[in-house]
């Protein structure tokens, strides 16, 4: 993207909200690596003895975590990713193996894995396969990988097969607005909507249908092994916010699951409190790594 296609799309924004942005794609530019014959493209940036893996939402950028990045990263080695559906990987198997070989690549023996929304799904497949590369994790603002009711998506991906893509889309931004809280006490209102438009340009309906899929095959097939946690040391951490309907009533749920999991509902920012309060969400990210990682960021 140009600067002046930017500076277009991001017309309404705070000047210094584009102003951080613009700098974050300008300082962390993309790697790649090979892994099963499909590229992956991720920024890999920061120092430190400690990694962190950032997993974006559903269809999301990794700079969609800029503002979290840009305050860790002068203490903590960091790696994130586009979403897989970005990366044409879409088999929950083989997009785990990726973020594996990616931290091998990077010689991180092991992460703190942080996602939310659909990456905060995938880090609840990687932590079941690949425990020995989780040294804690961060569950934000997601449902339970395996218990979502497969019969009402498979009936959703009928729908989606006869719809045409812009009605499809605009009925998608319907529901995001009728079922997630978007308070008008957030700064970063204006962003939000076009970060989302720009991400928007990515998708395409032959896209949107292959993600729908395989998200209807890895909840019907994931079976959870308590087993496989059951030596595993790493801690725990669950986020939510009051006005995100699409997770809240789902923490429960996680804490049932990993009963040692510790919580944290937001009073605000519905399903991306990330995004509309970034100062807020990054603090309580900074004291549980503070506290996990036995380490102090610098004041």
């Amino acid at each position: 993207m140009t600067a002046l296609q930017f500076d277009e799309i991001y017309a309404q924004v705070p000047v210094e909200q584009k102003r951080l942005l613009q700098e974050f794609r300008a300082n962390h530019p993309y790697k790649e690596l090979e892994v099963g014959g499909a590229r992956w493209r991720y920024i890999a940036c920061g120092q430190g003895d400690k990694t962190l893996l950032f997993l974006p939402g559903a269809f999301m950028r990794a700079d969609m975590w800029f503002y979290s990045i840009t305050a860790f990263e002068k203490k903590y080695r960091i790696i994130t990713l586009d979403n897989y559906a970005l990366q044409g990987t879409f088999a929950m198997d083989e997009v785990c193996r990726a973020h594996a070989a990616i931290l091998g690549a990077k010689e991180a023996e092991k992460a703190t894995v942080i996602g939310v929304s659909g990456g905060a799904g995938v880090a609840q497949f990687f932590l079941q396969e690949y425990p020995q590369k989780v040294e804690h994790v961060v569950f934000s603002h997601c449902s339970v990988a395996g218990a979502q009711d497969t019969s009402r998506l498979q009936k959703q991906l009928k729908l989606i097969k006869i719809l045409p893509f812009p009605i499809l889309m605009r009925i998608l931004r319907l529901v995001r607005r009728s079922g997630w809280a978007f308070p008008p006490s957030s700064e970063w209102l204006a962003f939000r909507g076009t970060y989302l438009r720009e991400m928007s340009l990515d998708i395409n309906k032959e896209m949107f249908l292959r993600f729908m899929e395989a998200g209807v095959e890895a909840h019907r097939s994931f079976v959870f092994r308590s087993e496989a946690l059951q030596h595993w040391p790493g801690e725990i951490l669950v986020l939510s916010s009051k006005g995100d309907k699409s997770s809240i009533d789902h923490v429960g749920e996680l804490k049932a699951r990993y009963p040692r999991a510790r919580t944290h509902i937001f009073e605000e920012g519905g399903h991306h409190t990330f995004m509309l309060f970034p100062k807020t969400y990054t603090a309580v990210l900074e004291a549980f790594l503070d506290e996990v990682l036995q380490q102090r960021l610098p004041r």
